[in-house]
Parts: C-alpha cells; sequence; structure tokens
C-alpha cells in the first residue's frame, strides 16, 4: 500500500514544474517568432498563408522542436501530442504569458499539428523537408569555410537564398549570405590570380592577346568582388604578359618580311603581307618594336619599287584613266618611304598624270554640258514650235467642226467621245461575262444622243452598228473572249474638210505610238497608231472609196510596246504604260537615272514614290522590289530597282528601259518624271 501511494505523491509534486516548464517553452517559441519575424502580426495572418507554414514548419523542425519538446517532432506520439497540446493551451489562461505577442497564434494554429490528425502528416513531410534543407545549409556552410568551392559554384550557390533556403528561418538566410559574402571576396581573389597566371602559360597568338586585352569583362562579376589590390596585381601580371607575347608575334614577322627578297616580282607579296600585319598589329602602333617593323615593311617595299621603277614611270605616261592611276599610286606608291628620291619623282609623274586627265576630263566635261545646253535649247524651241502648230490646229479644228455641222447638219464626235463609248462598251462585253441591262441601255442611250441610231434591238452583240441620218456610222465591236475591242466611226465620201478636221484633231490631242514626242506637223498615215495616257489608241485611215475611218481600239491587254514621253533630252514621263525609251547604253557606261512624282497603283493601295511600298508581292512584277517602284533594264536584261535614284553600270548593250513594278498596270495613273545621265 505504501508503493502506490508514493507514486501519487510523486506525480503530484512534479505536476506543477511540469506545467511550468512547457509553458516556458511556448514564451520561448513567442521570441523565436518575434525575433526572425518582427513586422509579422500573427493575429492576422492566414492560416496556411506562406508566412503562416514558413514559422509552423521551422517550428516543428528538429532545431525548434527539440529543445521544445525533448525529441523530434515524428516521434511524438498521438496521445503525448494531446498531452501537450493541453498543457500549452492552459498556459494562455496564466496572467504572465496572456500580453505574449504570439500567442494567439501559438495557441491556435501553433499546437494544432499536436492534436489535429487532419494537418499532423503534411506538416510531418514539412517538417522533415525543412530538416533536410537545413542539413544542406549546414553542409554548404562548412564547405564555405574550408574554401573548397570555385566562384562560379559559389554564385550559384548564392542564389539558392531566393529559391531552395527560403523555408529557412531568415536569420538562418541572413547568415548564409554573410558567409557567402565573406568567401566571396577570398575565392575571387584566388580565382582571380589564377585565371591570370593560366592565361600567361598560353602560347602567344593574336587570340590570346585578345583574351587579355578583355579578361577583365570576360571575368567581369569575378572583378566585382575581388580586392583592389589583387585587381591591380592582376593588371600588373596581363599587361607585362601581353607585352611579352606581342614581341614574340612580331619577331616572327620579321622573318617572314626577310624571307621577301627586293625583286619587283614580289609586289604583290610586299603589299599582301603589309596588309596582313596591318589588319593584326595597327592597333598596336604605340609599342616601339610594332611602329619600327611598320617602317621595315615600307623600307622593303620601297627597295622593290626602286628596282622597278623605270617600267613604273612608263605605266604611268600610259594611263589615260584616273581609276587606273589611283590603282598605280595602291599599288607601288602607298605605303613606302616617304623621303626616298624615287618614290619622290614617281609620285610627281603621278600628279602630273593625273592633273592631266583632270583637266582633259574637265574640257570634254564642259563641251558635253554645252552641247547638253544647245540640245536642250534645240528641243526647247523645237517644243514651243510643236505647241505653237497644236494650238494653231485645234482653233483649225473648233472652225471646221462648225462649219461642218451647218454643211451636213449631223454631229461628228470626237475622238475623245469615240474613247468614252468604248469604255462603256466594254463594261458589256468584258471577259465575256453576263451584263447588267441597266448597263446595255446606258450605252445604248449614250450613243444615241450624240444622233447615232441603234440598227439592233435585243441583246448586246459583238458587233453593235449606230446611223445617223448622213449615213455615217458608228460601230462597236469585239473578239470573243476580249482580246480586242474597239469603237469606230465610219463617213462615207469624206470630204477634204473632214479629213483635214480629224487629222490635226489626231495630231494636236494624241502622240504618235512610234514617236517620243507628238508630231503635229506630220499628218497620219493608215498604219500609224496614236495614244494620250496609252489605255487606248487611235488612228485614221481614208480607204480607196474615199471612206474615212476613224478608230478607238482597247490596249488594255498592252499588245504594243509604247514609247515614254520626252519631256526634254534627258527627262522623260514614265507611266505604268508607257515605259519604252530610245536611249542606247553601251555596255560598261555608268548610268545614273533619278526619279519623282506619284503613282496611283490600284485602287486600294493608293498614290506611291518611285520607291514604291513594301508588301503586295503577289501584285509585283519583281517580288525583290517594293510594290509600285520605279525599275529599269538594258535590252533585255533582268530589273534593275531604281527607287528615287541610283546609279549602276551597264553589263551589256542595249535600248533603255523602264517599268513600274506592278502586274497589273490597267487600273494604274499618273507618271513618274524620270531624268538618266551616261557617263
Amino acid at each position: 500500500m505504501k508503493k502506490p501511494l508514493l507514486i501519487l505523491l510523486i506525480l503530484f509534486l512534479s505536476y506543477p514544474t511540469t506545467n511550468a516548464q512547457n509553458c516556458a517553452s511556448l514564451e520561448e517559441w513567442n521570441t523565436i517568432i518575434s525575433a526572425e519575424f518582427p513586422k509579422v502580426d500573427t493575429y492576422h495572418i492566414r492560416s496556411g498563408s506562406v508566412v503562416s507554414n514558413r514559422i509552423l514548419y521551422n517550428l516543428y523542425s528538429d532545431k525548434y522542436f527539440v529543445p521544445f519538446a525533448g525529441k523530434p517532432y515524428d516521434k511524438i506520439s498521438t496521445n503525448a501530442g494531446k498531452s501537450i497540446s493541453k498543457k500549452l493551451k492552459k498556459c494562455r489562461a496564466k496572467k504572465k504569458y496572456q500580453s505574449l505577442k504570439n500567442i494567439g497564434w501559438l495557441s491556435m494554429f501553433g499546437v494544432e499539428p499536436l492534436t489535429n490528425p487532419r494537418i499532423t502528416e503534411n506538416v510531418k513531410a514539412q517538417s522533415t523537408e525543412v530538416n533536410k534543407i537545413r542539413a544542406e545549409y549546414n553542409q554548404l556552410l562548412s564547405l564555405f569555410t574550408s574554401g573548397g568551392v570555385t566562384f562560379n559554384e559559389l554564385t550559384k550557390y548564392k542564389n539558392m537564398a531566393k529559391t531552395r533556403f527560403v523555408w529557412l528561418m531568415p536569420s538562418e538566410v541572413e547568415n548564409y549570405l554573410n558567409v557567402i559574402s565573406e568567401s566571396e571576396n577570398k575565392i575571387a581573389n584566388t580565382t582571380l590570380l589564377s585565371l591570370a597566371n593560366e592565361l600567361t602559360q598560353k602560347n602567344a597568338n593574336l587570340l590570346i592577346i585578345s583574351n587579355i586585352e578583355n579578361f577583365e569583362s570576360n571575368n567581369r562579376s569575378i572583378y566585382a568582388a575581388a580586392s583592389p589590390h589583387i585587381k591591380k596585381e592582376v593588371a600588373e601580371i596581363l599587361k607585362k604578359d601581353k607585352i611579352t607575347k606581342l614581341e614574340m608575334l612580331v619577331k616572327n614577322e620579321q622573318k617572314k618580311l626577310n624571307q621577301i627578297s627586293s625583286s619587283d616580282k614580289n609586289i604583290n607579296t610586299i603589299n599582301n603581307y603589309y596588309k596582313s600585319f596591318d589588319g593584326s598589329f595597327s592597333r598596336y602602333r604605340q609599342y616601339n618594336f610594332v611602329k619600327n617593323h611598320f617602317e621595315a615593311i615600307k623600307i622593303k617595299k620601297t627597295d622593290i619599287v626602286t628596282a622597278m621603277s623605270s617600267k613604273i614611270g612608263l605605266t604611268i605616261l600610259s594611263q589615260n584613266e584616273l581609276s587606273k592611276l589611283k590603282n598605280i599610286n595602291t599599288t607601288y606608291l602607298s605605303n613606302v618611304t616617304e623621303n626616298s628620291p624615287v618614290i619622290t619623282v614617281l609620285k610627281k609623274q603621278l600628279t602630273t598624270k593625273e592633273n592631266s586627265i583632270k583637266q582633259a576630263q574637265k574640257i570634254a566635261a564642259e563641251k558635253a554640258l554645252a552641247q547638253k545646253r544647245a540640245a536642250e535649247q534645240i528641243f526647247t524651241i523645237a517644243e514651243n514650235k510643236r505647241q505653237q502648230t497644236i494650238n494653231n490646229h485645234k482653233n483649225r479644228v473648233v472652225q471646221l467642226r462648225k462649219e461642218l455641222r451647218v454643211e451636213h447638219g449631223s454631229n461628228l464626235p470626237k475622238f475623245e467621245a469615240l474613247h468614252v463609248m468604248l469604255f462603256y462598251y466594254l463594261k458589256l462585253v468584258k471577259d465575256n461575262k453576263m451584263y447588267k441591262v441597266k448597263d446595255a441601255e446606258f450605252f445604248i442611250r449614250h450613243v444615241e444622243n450624240t444622233g447615232y441610231m441603234r440598227e439592233e434591238t435585243g441583246t448586246i452583240s459583238p458587233f453593235e452598228n449606230f446611223y445617223n441620218r448622213s449615213g455615217f456610222k458608228i460601230r462597236a465591236s469585239s473578239i470573243v473572249g476580249r482580246t480586242f475591242a474597239s469603237i469606230e466611226l465610219t463617213i462615207p465620201n469624206a470630204s477634204k474638210k473632214m479629213i483635214e478636221l480629224y487629222s490635226k484633231e489626231l495630231v494636236s490631242e494624241f502622240r504618235n505610238i512610234d514617236k517620243t514626242i507628238m508630231t503635229p506637223s506630220i499628218m497620219p498615215t493608215a498604219k500609224d497608231n496614236y495614244i494620250l495616257s496609252g489605255g487606248t489608241q487611235y488612228s485614221l485611215k481614208v480607204d480607196a472609196k474615199g471612206t474615212l475611218i476613224l478608230e478607238a481600239m482597247e490596249n488594255r491587254e498592252l499588245a504594243f510596246p509604247m514609247l515614254a514621253d520626252k519631256l526634254q533630252v534627258d527627262t522623260w514621263s514614265v507611266s505604268s504604260l508607257k515605259t519604252v525609251t530610245d536611249v542606247a547604253v553601251k555596255k560598261g557606261q555608268e548610268v545614273t537615272i533619278t526619279a519623282s512624282g506619284k503613282v496611283k497603283v490600284g485602287d486600294f493601295m493608293g498614290s506611291v514614290s518611285p520607291a514604291g511600298i513594301s508588301g503586295y508581292g503577289a501584285f509585283s512584277i519583281d517580288k525583290r522590289y517594293n510594290h509600285g517602284a520605279l525599275m529599269a533594264r538594258i535590252g533585255s536584261g533582268s530589273w534593275t530597282y531604281i527607287g528615287t535614284r541610283k546609279t549602276f553600270t551597264a553589263n551589256k548593250s542595249g535600248i533603255l528601259y523602264f517599268k513600274i513594278n506592278d502586274k497589273f498596270p490597267d487600273n494604274n495613273e499618273g507618271e513618274f518624271k524620270v531624268k538618266y545621265f551616261l557617263k
């Protein structure tokens, strides 16, 4: 009976002491939280949040839980956990602990893993992971202290403070970074010296010298962490090694130079050698040994040139082109000793010959300019005369039309009126498709309003005839598939006045397709075709019976090549349809072309300059160039992009052609003003 009573007495006496010890542990946890997370208000953090979980998993890790409970968390049984939790919750009722900053979080969430089986397993797993992370953390700290890590590895480990070790307590992360910072300087100093000394052991070549020059930039992060005295020491090591290696390389170059003899056969050899050495060592001219070697090359080349000076002098005298003199200067008189008497004489000969050629070119240019101005003046005078003739013709046409209208009582349509009829007719026969009845009615009404009545009735046919009371006929015709359509005005027994009227109207309003300028003084023949914009061609002929036949024919498919309009002796008006010039270019001539103006390319793309616009390759003749851009070619050669200005050398002889880079020119409007110069 005494033994059980003794046990009960011991338990009774020990209870307050155990309870007090657990409350003290709770107070210690509160102190840890306040120290590690001073700015965190645990009354307002949500359970399961990152901060809450970080505190919880650390408190239940071995570092903080073993001092609290005497054993690891995963060794605590369910009953023991409930017992500890119950005792800790009683601590909150004590006045001493009610004022603890984190008592609310601790009593609600901090002890929950001891009693709540729903979160027990998760906290065990997460706290075990924190134990592993801390073990790795301690292992790395030992590694840093021992110096068994490279600078690059240290940089990698440093990043772990923001990744792997972010779940540890803030003081641990701070300590980790401090240890790394202390190790970083030490390892950076050692690494920098090691890398520099390693570079000095490399064989001398330009790549290694480049590595020496870029050593700091290639190791910027190590330099940033190294001590100033180490950086200075490394700089001295590399500077000395760079000069040593350069001296070795230049000595090798001296051997190469000594192998080149002073024979005139070696002029190309010495030039190539100079070019090679200059490309490799020109940036090191501040060193005397490099500068001296440049002088040695010049002396060697001077000896070679001296040996062939007579030949060079004769070559200079025989030249008539500045480009060839420039080649002579580059080949023989560059990179030589300037105070050499032979070099001085040759340079004087070259300068004299150069001035002679320039003077001859100046005289030739002045002569060409005078000829150009004279040609321009002649062109302008002829143009003024042409314009006067055109004005006279137009006045005469107005007078004749009045007289003939009175004489015949009939309307005499203008060529432009035939063009308008053709425009409306094409809507009906376009691509052999169905037409709208209202379009047909409009076409018929338009023609009949001129005094010509339709002969046929019903649907529009490939041949439509309209007559007036004088027997004049307007005929609209088209070929199946619409490869050709025209409007024809036939006047039987045409009087001389009628022939004069239409002849002068034709030559004063339109240009002969075979001419580059209007020819109002030359009356049309049956074989002549005339154009305005190029979409329609006009003709006039009188048959053996005296019938006058006028025709406006469609040129939509560009069946006929068309010359551009010449505006001046060197200037053309180039449109999408008028692209051919009469300029003959010889192979080897330098061609300079400038262009300005605007051309509307289609209904949606708007107007473009000669430079064209990007995109729309599917609509371009040459997809390499901007859509709508001005192009040129010689003869049947390939197209060259011109844009607003281009200079090129003709690779063949032929006529100069222009082109606007658009596959579908029929709906384009406008022209480019194009100027050319041949040299």
